[in-house]
């Protein structure tokens, strides 16, 4: 499995497909693990070079070393794409792998061609969504969920729950900032997808209206229906859409 070394940590991805229609590096959410794009990546594969990383203390990929989780796993975009070579390199980032998809094309203006966030927590971590995914975490342990969870990140799955748990509250606690830079200096497009019955995120189509009113390109799309999230659980839809937007 290649690997890059940042200062925070090694982080391990997965290189999939090969085509001239350019890149997509796919961020995972946290708790889950590159594996969580398995259902959909040979059909990306098919389009595009596809690059799924495990996020450092996560997957494959080494212990985190830092104190801004988002910001420090952003680093290591520039440098997979440095090491690939890679060119119209756009990126996927779903729930709160959007910050590290965010604060990639903040950090980075002009390597990234295009992005797409998907049910994306929010400019901030509230008191309602970490409510509702320190239960889900802790439910987790008791249902048939646990197999899914498992298979992300094996023995270590509910180490890594609860890490990403701890994490978070810390990172409320200590006031660091998740986006860093003005938005609406974003020259990159970028597409925001959300159902409006996610059951994670309360409001989650209001919170990306709002929030893609401060980036100059940016498109929204509501799903009506479907639970959390929507990359996989309005699979066939964000296919025709996501392929829309980056083929364009």
């Amino acid at each position: 499995m290649p690997n890059i070394k940042t200062e925070f940590g090694k982080m391990n991805f997965e290189v999939s497909g090969s085509s001239n229609s350019g890149a997509i590096i796919m961020i995972h959410d946290n708790g889950q693990s590159s594996k969580f794009f398995d259902p959909e990546l040979r059909f990306y594969a098919s389009y595009f070079k596809v690059i799924t990383p495990d996020l450092l203390n996560h997957g494959k990929s080494g212990e985190y070393k830092g104190e801004n989780f988002w910001h420090d796993n952003a680093s290591a975009i520039p440098l997979i794409c440095e090491k690939l070579k890679l060119k119209k390199v756009s990126l996927l980032g779903v729930g709160c792998g959007a910050y590290v998809a965010l604060n990639s094309i903040i950090n980075n203006s002009g390597l990234i061609y295009k992005a797409i966030i998907d049910s994306f927590p929010g400019e901030e971590l509230s008191e309602h969504y970490m409510d509702g995914i320190i239960k889900h975490r802790d439910n987790v342990k008791n249902s048939t969920l646990k197999q899914h969870y498992s298979s992300m990140n094996g023995s270590k799955w509910e180490k890594i729950l609860q890490w990403n748990s701890d994490m978070q509250m810390s990172f409320i606690n200590k006031g660091l900032p998740l986006l860093a830079g003005n938005l609406e200096d974003i020259k990159t497009p970028v597409l925001m997808t959300a159902s409006a019955a996610d059951e994670i995120i309360r409001d989650a189509d209001r919170i990306i209206r709002d929030f893609s009113a401060k980036i100059k390109k940016s498109y929204v799309h509501i799903f009506q229906n479907g639970s959390h999230p929507s990359f996989i659980k309005k699979s066939d839809e964000f296919r025709s859409l996501s392929l829309r937007f980056l083929l364009d």
